[in-house]
């Protein structure tokens, strides 16, 4: 192909493909827009199992009868991350706490950041008894046991980019410029694609 036209071809091509770029940037700032200033509840909820199994173990246990349920994430599990359950009788600063009947639920601020608006529920089912995060807005795919989970989305500045976890290695996590600060455990391939996909300030 000659350079005439080759030049031409990118000619014609040149505006299809920055009209392409422009309406994407437009949908995806309205969608993240639209998102920020609807009312969303953040609040992680309790079922009434879940209830009814705390009351049950501070009642039938001296030694768990002040303490609260702890949520917390790690990574690990055959998605990415996996909820961490646990009981506590402390909090930290930096926690967050949910109540209902007169039962806790602590999440710290870390964590909370991937169960914002989850719901928390107790199973007893052949193979096991164990809590659950049985909803969780954050999440997409999963372990059917469902206590691994893939994140579904981050924020860069006002546009929803999809991004797929892997979790090969664990590494602190540095903030790359225009992301905001997430979970200081991920992976290096992660951080690579936020560095790669945020815009240079």
């Amino acid at each position: 192909m000659s350079s005439k036209s080759s030049s031409s071809l990118i000619n014609r091509v040149t505006p299809l493909f920055t009209s392409w770029i422009r309406q994407n940037h437009r949908l995806l700032s309205s969608s993240a827009l639209r998102e920020t200033s609807s009312f969303v509840d953040d609040s992680i909820r309790l079922t009434d199992n879940c209830i009814r199994r705390l009351k049950e173990l501070q009642t039938s246990e001296e030694s768990a009868k002040e303490k609260m349920l702890r949520l917390g994430v790690e990574t690990g599990g055959c998605s990415g991350f996996q909820y961490v359950f646990d009981l506590d009788d402390k909090t930290n600063p930096d926690d967050r706490v949910f109540e209902r009947e007169g039962v806790r639920l602590v999440v710290d601020s870390i964590s909370y950041d991937f169960v914002k608006g989850a719901t928390v529920d107790f199973v007893e089912e052949l193979i096991r008894s164990a809590f659950i995060v049985a909803a969780n807005p954050s999440a997409v795919g999963g372990c059917s046991c469902k206590s691994s989970f893939m994140v579904k989305h981050y924020y860069l500045n006002q546009a929803v980019v999809p991004i797929t976890l892997y979790n090969n290695d664990r590494m602190s996590f540095r903030r790359a410029r225009g992301v905001p600060r997430r979970p200081d455990k991920m992976c290096r391939i992660c951080i690579r694609k936020l560095e790669t996909m945020a815009p240079a300030l």
